[in-house]
Parts: C-alpha cells; sequence; structure tokens
C-alpha cells in the first residue's frame, strides 16, 4: 500500500499571492500588455475555453495562450469593467465583467466570465473559462460586417 505525501495547509497568504497573480494576469490583459500576462503563465499551462468561441478548445503552453489572446484580440475589442476574486489556497476564481466589441461591425455585448484557476509556485497553471453565453461570441464573430 502507498501513502501520499502530506501537504501543508494552504493559508490565507498562499490565497493572496494566488489572486495577487490572477489580478496581475487581468489588469495587463486589459491594458494589452501581452509580456506581462504571459510572465503569469507556467509554461506548461493547460486552458479549457468553450468550443463554440472561434479561440476555443484546450491549450497547451505559452505559446497557445499567446495564439489564444491574439485571435480573441483580432475578433474583439474586450473592455474588462470589473472582477471579482475568491477562492483559497491555489485555487482563485475570478468573476468577470466585460463589454465585448466585434472589430469588423462595431456591435457590443456585456458578457460575465468566470474562470477558475490552479496557481503553483507563482504562476498560473491551469484555466477553466466559462462565458455566460458563448454562442452570442461565436454570432457575433462570424457576423459580416
Amino acid at each position: 500500500m502507498t501513502t501520499q505525501p502530506a501537504t501543508e495547509p494552504a493559508t490565507a497568504d498562499d490565497a493572496d499571492a494566488a489572486k495577487n497573480v490572477i489580478r496581475t494576469l487581468l489588469d495587463s490583459v486589459d491594458a494589452g500588455d501581452f509580456d506581462t500576462a504571459l510572465a503569469t503563465i507556467d509554461p506548461a499551462c493547460h486552458v479549457r475555453v468553450p468550443q463554440a468561441l472561434p479561440w476555443g478548445g484546450v491549450t497547451e503552453g505559452l505559446e497557445d495562450f499567446l495564439a489564444l489572446l491574439v485571435l480573441m484580440a483580432d475578433k474583439f475589442k474586450v473592455d474588462i469593467l470589473s472582477y471579482e476574486l475568491w477562492g483559497s489556497g491555489d485555487t482563485p476564481i475570478a468573476r468577470i465583467q466585460n463589454n465585448w466589441t466585434a472589430k469588423h461591425t462595431g456591435r457590443t455585448t456585456h458578457m460575465q466570465v468566470v474562470e477558475i484557476y490552479k496557481v503553483r509556485d507563482g504562476k498560473i497553471v491551469d484555466i477553466d473559462v466559462y462565458y455566460q453565453d458563448p454562442d452570442i461570441l461565436q454570432a457575433m464573430a462570424a457576423e459580416e460586417a
């Protein structure tokens, strides 16, 4: 029989540190500072985004994460209006209020996005992304100008 090694319980300081990583990511993405955003991402990070979106699917690593950001920025101007962070230990959760404007039509919609993160050693190693209504964004991306 094998046993799992004991791990130290997460502390409030761990949760604050993990949330600070997410603040850095969100604030830098909102500012269009992809270099700072990428500095928060672990080289082997996995990101899962709804398949309905042009940038949907599973990405792995910095190159894929940057490609996701570039594709999203090519289709939409995204303004982060506000966000809330909560969670404990190394698993922060963000509820983000965004305005999405399709670059080719100018059509705008408000969309809430929830992201669940896993942070290890000061880097994001995993992100699950949940859009309030990904079909609206997919339709806006497909519309003709």
